[in-house]
């Protein structure tokens, strides 16, 4: 069986992180090995689970970097990979010295992000993304990017044009699915009755998300009705959150926003809510998280910022980032288009059969190894 070696920054919560494990667990013809610079992660665990080798090399400076390279040495000259695959600027900067060193030429990058917004991206990533660019130019064979957004970015900023290939992330849908069960639960865990119209938004507590123009959109869009609610669910999403709980207050909402937290059952709070809004302002390239809704049937309003519209297609609203009077304005056409079951309901059924022929796990499955053979 051939074998490719995955060089990643760190196996945390995060969309590449998720993107590599959703690759490995569903393909059975590779062997896949796990290299990460940071030690731990909700993904070290899962992946762990499936029986995936996995290599923390806990870098801290310039001696355990060091080291971490002769172990990524004795990994790759054990399993004699077809390919060398890294995931984020950190990883591809640490592969790309191995591979001067050693004089690799198997190498693969992946690009997963797509924005440098000078007040919030650190100087260090918008130094390395400077090396990176240069050194596009001769180490990595191809530079797999899940985002047409980001990959045009990217060549803004100097990566070579010609070794970008377009992978969309993929998904297994068999386990990320409506379910009446579910929803009842989180209906049920929240005190809140099937009639009640539950505005969802999943994303973590970061400028980015722009949860500050989601509550004043929403804020707007509830003054006038009782039974409308908007749940929070990712990291510090709670009500020690004081910025977010403050704002939340100052607005009037305080008694309608439900601080839910992080959530490992993302099926489960897509089923429970009635409309999912991303109102991300920056930085996403493909936003998983706006498949997972549709995937489960929920409506989707989303923002336009990296490939959100393409992935909403004819089935959602695209609102302008950070324009509270567009997302008001969507929420209150959704919210009437919900009081028409029927077509409430094929929403929702045309939205989950965009997402499954678009974006099926074994699409990216066959492109990746496509790339890695050089059958592209």
């Amino acid at each position: 069986m051939k074998t490719v070696v995955h060089v990643i920054t760190g196996l945390g919560n995060g969309g590449a992180e998720g993107a590599l494990f959703r690759l490995i667990d569903n393909d059975k013809e590779l062997r896949h090995i796990v290299v990460s610079m940071k030690s731990g992660g909700k993904y070290f665990s899962k992946l762990e689970d499936i029986g995936v080798e996995v290599y923390c090399l806990d870098i801290k400076g310039i001696g355990s970097f060091i080291k971490g390279l002769m172990v990524l040495r004795r990994v790759e000259r054990e399993v004699k990979p077809m390919a060398l695959q890294s995931w984020m600027y950190h990883a591809d900067l640490m592969l790309s010295i191995y591979a001067m060193l050693f004089a690799k030429r198997n190498v693969f990058w992946s690009i997963r992000h797509s924005s440098f917004e000078k007040a919030v991206t650190p100087l260090a990533i918008r130094l390395i993304v400077k090396v990176c660019a240069f050194l596009s130019l001769f180490v990595p064979r191809k530079i797999i990017c899940c985002s047409e957004n980001a990959k045009l970015i990217h060549i803004e900023k100097g990566y070579k044009a010609s070794a970008f290939e377009f992978v969309a992330n993929g998904y297994n849908f068999e386990k990320l699915s409506f379910s009446l069960d579910k929803r009842h639960s989180l209906r049920g865990e929240l005190g809140k009755l099937d009639h009640d119209f539950i505005v969802g938004n999943v994303a973590r507590w970061h400028p980015q998300k722009d949860h500050t123009s989601l509550l004043k959109a929403f804020s707007n869009f509830a003054v006038d009705k009782d039974n409308v609610y908007l749940l929070l669910v990712g990291k510090d999403m709670t009500r020690d959150n004081t910025t977010l709980l403050n704002l939340a207050t100052s607005l009037g909402i305080e008694r309608k926003v439900i601080f839910y937290g992080e959530s490992d059952d993302i099926p489960k709070v897509m089923s429970g809510i009635d409309l999912h809004v991303m109102s991300s302002s920056y930085g996403e390239a493909f936003p998983n998280v706006v498949v997972e809704a549709m995937a489960c049937e929920t409506p989707v309003i989303v923002t336009d910022v990296g490939d959100a519209a393409v992935i909403v297609g004819e089935f959602g609203i695209v609102t302008q980032p950070e324009n509270i009077q567009q997302l008001c304005a969507a929420m209150e056409t959704m919210f009437k288009r919900s009081t028409d079951k029927a077509s409430w309901l094929k929403l929702g059924h045309d939205s989950r059969f965009w997402v499954t022929q678009e974006f099926d796990v074994s699409k990216m499955i066959k492109r990746f190894t496509a790339i890695w053979s050089g059958s592209y």
